[in-house]
């Protein structure tokens, strides 16, 4: 059995005595090695359709996995399925409680090297939001441990890519598609942040709070926003 909580795992399986005689027992997640790709696919409208792919590979030769539980706290959740070794799973829609997903592994062989994939896929009803005239996008990353890979499929209609919290491995538009890839997650960075459009107003008012202790008049420099690359300041009034 294998526990994800995006992305931590636990690992129960059989070990094979020399008597052949099974018994439960419990592993440490080195003892398999996993690699996750994970695939959003932004739809029209705000919803997300979204694919883990997991290949898990036994790290032994007596052991081999009989159940993963996959969970996360991505929310208003449907069409939840998994298919493991041909067998599918499936599960309720989920409101605001995180989603476990328990998937049997039949088949499993046992064997140093012997793999066994799972697919699991759902729905998000809304994963973009609002912000003015830009679309964001908020997605929890994986642990670097589970060697992920994460594929991003936009609609051209939400505008440019204005922001991302993480530098893309890939950046490829075709004439209705703009795709995304990830491959690179810093331990201490749990989401990736990203915001759509072609331009963003904000209208603001800054105040500065000077003190002149002495008796004279003084002269006093105040710092300015600037413009960068990716902003243009008008100043209305100073």
């Amino acid at each position: 059995m294998i526990h994800e909580h995006y992305p931590k795992s636990i690992i129960f399986f059989f070990l094979l005595s020399h008597i052949f005689h099974p018994q439960a027992a419990l592993a440490e997640s080195s003892d398999f090695s996993e690699q996750h790709t994970i695939r959003y696919q932004v739809l029209s409208g705000s919803s997300c359709q979204v694919n883990h792919s997991v290949i898990l590979t036994n790290k032994f030769s007596q052991i081999y996995p009989t159940e993963y539980v996959f969970t996360t706290d991505q929310d208003h959740l449907s069409e939840i399925k998994a298919v493991s070794n041909g067998q599918t799973t499936t599960s309720s829609p989920t409101s605001s409680q995180p989603l476990r997903l328990q998937i049997p592994i039949n088949h499993s062989i046992p064997g140093i090297g012997q793999t066994n994939s799972i697919e699991i896929s759902y729905h998000i009803n809304s994963c973009l939001v609002t912000k003015g005239q830009t679309k964001e996008l908020d997605i929890p990353l994986p642990d670097t441990s589970l060697n992920p890979r994460l594929d991003i499929e936009l609609p051209l209609g939400l505008g440019g890519l204005i922001y991302s919290s993480l530098t893309p491995k890939q950046d490829q538009v075709t004439p209705y598609l703009r795709h995304l890839q990830y491959d690179r997650f810093p331990d201490n960075q749990k989401r990736l942040l990203l915001t759509f459009g072609e331009s963003q107003l904000f209208d603001f008012d800054l105040t500065y709070y000077l003190s002149n202790p002495s008796t004279q008049a003084v002269h006093q420099s105040i710092p300015l926003p600037p413009d960068t690359n990716s902003q243009t300041i008008i100043f209305k009034q100073i």
